[in-house]
C-alpha cells in the first residue's frame, strides 16, 4: 500500500521520488521507482493543497480528485479528496471517497472520522451510531472521533450525550477548536451560561478568525456576566474594543454593561478590582465615583475623585463631577471651590462656566454669580441657557423687570427653551396680563416637558386667571400628581377649588399648601389665604 500523504522516513525514497518530480518538471515522464508514490500524482495533490490554501476549494477538490485517479490506491489522497467536498457541503461525495480512503486505511482514525461526518452530514444517523461505536472502540483516544459523536447525538435531539461526547473531544485535544463551540452553544441553550462562556471563550482564543466566531465576543461577555465569570467577560469585551489596553477597556465595558443592568454592586465589585490592578488609571475611578454617586455614597465618590491625577485628562470632568455632586447633596458652598477650578482649567468651556454660576446662585452669591454670567452671555453671545441662568439671578435678587429682559432674549435664542416659555408665561398669568399669549407659551412649553409638575401648575394657573375653572382643576390635579410634594401647587388648586365654592375641598389643598410651603413668608401667605376662605371671603378668580 503506497500512502505518500505520510512522512517518508528514509532518505533513499525520498531523493528518489525528488529525481522523478525534477524530470517530470523537465518534460520527461519516467515511471514512479517501485514502492513510491506516481510523480503526476504527487503534483496533482500538492497542486491542490495549494489551491485549497489559497480558499479555491472548488478547483482545489477537482484537483484532489485528478490525484486519487493518477494513484487509487494512496489513501492520504482520498482522505483529503473527502476534506476538500466536506468543506464545499458535497456530502454524498466525501462520504464517497472517505470510504474509500477508511477501506484502504482500517486502522487510520482520521479516515474513520471524515467518513462518520459524512454519514451524520447526510442524515444516515443509524448507521452513523453503528460506525461511530465500532471506531470508538477501536480508537478511544482519537478527539475527532468524539467530536463527530457529539454531532451525531446533537442531531439526534440528545443534547446532554453530545455534552459528553464534545467535553471528551476537548479533554483529549484542547486544541480542537470546533469541538470548543458546539459544546459551549449547548451548554448556552441549557442556561450553564459560565461554562458556555467558556468553552465559546476558547474556541474563539483558538481561531479568532473563524467565520463562525463573528460577533460572537459579545455573546461571550452576556454568558459570562450572566454566570458570574468576569474574567472571561473581560477577555471578550477586551477583543470587541481590539484597543492596546484591552485589560483595561475590557473591564471597563464589563462594569458599564452591569450599570445598564442596574447591577451596581457588581459593577463596582468590577472597578474596584481594575483600579487595584491599575491605581495610576483615571477612567476606573471616574466610572466608579459615578455608580457610587447613585447609591448615595458621595464622600467615598468624591474621594475617587480627588484621587484623579492633577495631570491627567479627566481631572477636569473630575472637578466638576466632584462640584456637582455636592451641588445635588446641598452643600452649596462647598461645591463653589471645585467648580472654580474646573472654570479656572476651561475658562473657554460655557457649560462649566454654567455649572459654577449654579452653585454660585445656590450658595446665594448673587453679586459674583451675575458678574460671571454677564461675561459669559457677552462671550457666548447666543448660549440661551446662559442667558436663562442669568434671569433668575437677577430675579433672585429682586429685579423683576430686568429678569422679564433675559427671559425674553433666551425666547428670541431658543424659540421652545421650556424654562423660559414657562417663567414669562407664568409671570404674565401671575400679574393678569397677556393672558392668552400666556397661555400660548406655557402650551408650547409643555410640548417639551410634558410631565413637568411646574409647568403643569402654570398651565392650571393661567386657565384659572382666563375664568376657565374647569379645565384649570383638572391641570392642577395633574400637577399634584406630578409633584405632590410642592407647596405652591397646592395652593393654586385650593384657589381654583375656592373658587368654585367648594370650600371643604379647599381648606384640605391650603392645609397641605402650608405643610409643604418653602419658607416661613410663603407659609404666611398661604395661611392667612386659608382663614380668609374659612371666614366666607375667598370666592374669586382674579
Amino acid at each position: 500500500m503506497r500512502d505518500f500523504g505520510r512522512p517518508l522516513r528514509r532518505s533513499g525514497p525520498l531523493a528518489a521520488l525528488g529525481l522523478a518530480l525534477a524530470l517530470t518538471g523537465c518534460g520527461a515522464s519516467p515511471a514512479a521507482p517501485a514502492g513510491q508514490p506516481d510523480a503526476a500524482a504527487f503534483r496533482a495533490f500538492t497542486e491542490a493543497g495549494l489551491l485549497e490554501r489559497q480558499g479555491r476549494l472548488h478547483d482545489a477538490a477537482r484537483r484532489y480528485d485528478e490525484a486519487t485517479a493518477l494513484d487509487p490506491d494512496a489513501p492520504s489522497m482520498w482522505l483529503a479528496a473527502a476534506r476538500a467536498h466536506a468543506r464545499l457541503g458535497q456530502w454524498a461525495e466525501a462520504a464517497e471517497r472517505a470510504r474509500r480512503a477508511h477501506a484502504l486505511a482500517p486502522e487510520d482514525p482520521d479516515a474513520a472520522a471524515a467518513l462518520g461526518e459524512a454519514l451524520v452530514a447526510q442524515g444516515q444517523l443509524e448507521a452513523a451510531r453503528a460506525f461511530y461505536a465500532e471506531s470508538l472502540e477501536a480508537h478511544p483516544d482519537r478527539a475527532a472521533l468524539w467530536y463527530g459523536r457529539g454531532r451525531l447525538d446533537e442531531l439526534a435531539a440528545e443534547p446532554e450525550a453530545a455534552v459528553r461526547a464534545y467535553e471528551k473531544a476537548t479533554t483529549l485535544d484542547p486544541t480542537l477548536t470546533r469541538a470548543w463551540y458546539r459544546l459551549g452553544l449547548l451548554l448556552a441553550a441549557d442556561n450553564r451560561s459560565a461554562a458556555a462562556a467558556q468553552a465559546l471563550d476558547r474556541a474563539v482564543t483558538l481561531e479568532p478568525d473563524h467565520p463562525d466566531h463573528r460577533d460572537l465576543d459579545k455573546r461571550i461577555v452576556a454568558l459570562a456576566l450572566d454566570g458570574g465569570d468576569r474574567a472571561t467577560a473581560r477577555r471578550a469585551a477586551g477583543r470587541v474594543l481590539k484597543t492596546e489596553d484591552a485589560d483595561i477597556t475590557g473591564s471597563l465595558m464589563v462594569a458599564t454593561i452591569l450599570v445598564q443592568q442596574k447591577d451596581l454592586l457588581a459593577a463596582a465589585n468590577e472597578l474596584e478590582w481594575l483600579i487595584a490592578q491599575h491605581p495610576d488609571e483615571p477612567r476606573p475611578r471616574m466610572m466608579l465615583a459615578q455608580v457610587l454617586l447613585q447609591v448615595g455614597r458621595g464622600d467615598e465618590a468624591r474621594a475617587h475623585l480627588e484621587a484623579v491625577p492633577e495631570d491627567a485628562e479627566e481631572r477636569l470632568d473630575a472637578l466638576r463631577l466632584i462640584g456637582l455632586s455636592l451641588l445635588s447633596d446641598g452643600r452649596f458652598a462647598d461645591a463653589v471651590p471645585p467648580l472654580q477650578a474646573a472654570h479656572a482649567r476651561a475658562p473657554d468651556r460655557a457649560d462649566v462656566l454654567f455649572e459654577l454660576a449654579r452653585a454660585l446662585r445656590a450658595a446665594e452669591r448673587l453679586d459674583e454669580a451675575r458678574l460671571l454670567l454677564a461675561r459669559g452671555t457677552a462671550r457666548f453671545g447666543e448660549d440661551a441657557n446662559l442667558h436663562f441662568l442669568l434671569g433668575l439671578v437677577i430675579q433672585a435678587q429682586g429685579d423683576e423687570a430686568g429678569a422679564m429682559l433675559s427671559m425674553k432674549r433666551v425666547i428670541e435664542i431658543d424659540p421652545d427653551h421650556a424654562g423660559a416659555l414657562n417663567y414669562v408665561g407664568y409671570t404674565w398669568a401671575d400679574r393678569g396680563e397677556h393672558l392668552e399669549q400666556a397661555e400660548d407659551y406655557i402650551r408650547r412649553a409643555l410640548r417639551s416637558r410634558p410631565e413637568d409638575g411646574a409647568v403643569i401648575d402654570s398651565l392650571g394657573w393661567v386657565l384659572f386667571r382666563r375664568g376657565k375653572l374647569a379645565e384649570a382643576e383638572v391641570a392642577l390635579r395633574r400637577a399634584v400628581k406630578a409633584d405632590p410634594e410642592e407647596g405652591e401647587i397646592h395652593f393654586h388648586l385650593a384657589e381654583v377649588l375656592a373658587a368654585q365654592g367648594r370650600k371643604a375641598d379647599a381648606l384640605t389643598h391650603y392645609d397641605l399648601a402650608v405643610q409643604h410651603a418653602r419658607d416661613d413668608a410663603t407659609r404666611a401667605q398661604y395661611a392667612a389665604r386659608r382663614a380668609a376662605v374659612q371666614r366666607g371671603k375667598g370666592k374669586k378668580t382674579r
